[in-house]
């Protein structure tokens, strides 16, 4: 009606005058719609991440660990509830999280109600609109899925929400991605940008839902898009496997969450080209089936709060068990780690193995850890973060002394380290004879992390890894001795035994104090001139 009210106005008699001729669009007046605004479903969509936070189950929809593999489900794991048992398209896999009786999860944005599919699809088309000179209109013109768009600066959080198409409803499967996640030059992926998820979106939502010359939707969010070097996958330099359209859902919320909190209205290409979203899926770094390193220590440091809860007497220290008169250590803060049918720990005698209290284990990402393979995955984990060589430095250790370089190196979302196959205590964890470390001369207090560091690496060494200098004793070693001669760990002013016990405890306090401190990278210098409690005993 514009344009006929132009040509009236301006007696326009032919279409040739029109040529350079542009009105105006706007259809709801004063450039605001009286609609729901890509903004309005960014505010209600983002709260997804906090129910993603808050549901942890059994994820048994992943396709290869459910019907390819004798693995099961994912266990203990973030993901956002999406459908009840009654619908057949959520079948197939059986025994998923589909019947865990969670309610969908759904969102209300302006009163309309719209489910996790639905927000999927018109997260996809927001993006493309405000970051491709095409916008959601490339969509129909997609004959082939590696179709060139522009990425641009184009609309604003303040324009229309797209609509999803009518009958959008997930796939069969949306977990799936059958045991080959998307790598990027055969790593695992840690983040990615805006143009992988423009890239992987835009013909998820074409395959799924949108006719055109070289696509026959299928009527159902595709359970996958594939990244390759073939015309049948998307090609994306230096991505190849399988990506899941629920792991896109939360990338997503990522993104528009960083839009609102970073108050980015438009110009939303420049703002966000630069920047590299989570890949996490299930809230394991990568989710190749590992936790990373913050889960174990959010599960590690639980174990101060079982240390501070159990007092007893313990017998176990070596020197006033077997060598002193003095008997137990009595009414003393430590950690339950084994019972007494176990061979290794009866040398020494009426000690806390007997004692009747459940050995204290972490449960991390499904994966249940015993108190000693704590110990080293801590060390492992440790060396990782404030060391340039990180673990891989331990099966170079010919000598217990060989230098490591003290640096700002891993993350915390990095995998957590594995404990060697066997690991165990060795005979007497508290081991530590009558002769406690000592600083110059001086009972010590505190340590830093260059102390646990160099008594770390050589204990896991000395415990569990081959080396020309060492054959392990396939238990944890009972002590590590700090001193000057070459059968000791030489650290200036430092003289004395220390057990592994002790270490478990200095351990648990730096890694509290990590995530007290949401440390997540550059971990070095942020604890490099900070020191922790030499506690063993709660004395």
């Amino acid at each position: 009606s514009r344009l006929c009210k132009y040509m009236v106005d301006n007696n326009v008699t032919s279409v040739a005058a029109l040529a350079s001729v542009k009105v105006s669009t706007e259809l709801w007046g004063e450039g605001a719609p009286t609609g729901p605004t890509l903004k309005d479903f960014a505010q209600e969509f983002v709260k997804g991440l906090d129910v993603w936070a808050a549901t942890v189950g059994n994820v048994d929809a992943d396709g290869y660990r459910n019907s390819q593999s004798a693995q099961g489900a994912w266990t203990n794991v973030h993901y956002i509830p999406i459908g009840n048992t009654n619908n057949s398209d959520f079948k197939d896999y059986g025994n998923n999280q589909y019947d865990d009786g969670l309610e969908p999860w759904k969102l209300t944005v302006a009163g309309t109600e719209i489910s996790s599919s639905q927000a999927w699809e018109i997260a996809i088309r927001g993006l493309m609109n405000l970051v491709t000179a095409e916008g959601e209109a490339f969509l129909p013109t997609m004959d082939d899925r590696n179709k060139a768009y522009t990425l641009a600066d184009n609309g604003k959080m303040s324009d229309a929400m797209p609509k999803a198409t009518d009958g959008n409803k997930w796939g069969k499967n949306p977990w799936y991605e059958f045991g080959e996640l998307v790598t990027y030059n055969g790593a695992a992926i840690e983040n990615v940008d805006v143009n992988f998820m423009v890239k992987v979106g835009a013909w998820h939502v074409v395959r799924s839902f949108v006719k055109t010359s070289g696509n026959n939707p299928l009527g159902m969010v595709g359970n996958f898009q594939q990244f390759g070097t073939g015309s049948s996958t998307l090609i994306l330099t230096g991505y190849e496997g399988l990506i899941a359209p629920m792991r896109e859902l939360l990338v997503l919320m990522r993104i528009y969450k960083y839009l609102l909190d970073n108050n980015i209205e438009q110009n939303v290409y420049t703002a966000i080209k630069d920047q590299k979203f989570d890949f996490w899926l299930y809230n394991v770094n990568g989710d190749v089936g590992e936790p990373s390193l913050k889960d174990f220590a959010q599960e590690f440091v639980k174990g101060l709060d079982v240390w501070t809860a159990t007092v007893g007497n313990v017998d176990a220290d070596g020197y006033r068990n077997s060598q002193s008169a003095q008997g137990a250590w009595t009414n003393v803060h430590y950690i339950p780690i084994g019972n007494t049918n176990n061979s290794d720990f009866k040398e020494y005698g009426n000690n806390q193995y007997d004692d009747g209290k459940e050995p204290w284990k972490l449960n991390v990402a499904g994966t249940e850890l015993t108190s000693s393979q704590a110990w080293e995955i801590a060390i492992r984990g440790l060396m990782n973060l404030v060391t340039a060589e990180g673990e891989a430095f331990l099966p170079t250790m010919d000598d217990r002394n060989k230098a490591y370089t003290l640096a700002d190196n891993g993350k915390m979302s990095d995998a957590m380290p594995k404990a060697t196959d066997g690991n165990k205590w060795g005979k007497n964890p508290w081991y530590e004879f009558g002769e406690l470390v000592t600083y110059n001369g001086a009972a010590i207090e505190n340590v830093d992390v260059n102390f646990m560091v160099k008594v770390g690496a050589w204990h896991v060494v000395r415990s569990f890894v081959k080396t020309s200098g060492n054959n392990p004793l396939g238990m944890v070693g009972n002590f590590q001795q700090f001193g000057t001669g070459s059968s000791t760990l030489i650290l200036a002013g430092y003289e004395g035994l220390i057990s592994p016990m002790r270490e478990l405890m200095v351990l648990m306090r730096i890694y509290k104090d990590i995530l007290d401190n949401n440390v997540s990278e550059n971990v070095y210098t942020a604890i490099k001139d900070k020191t922790y409690s030499f506690d063993l005993y709660g004395v």
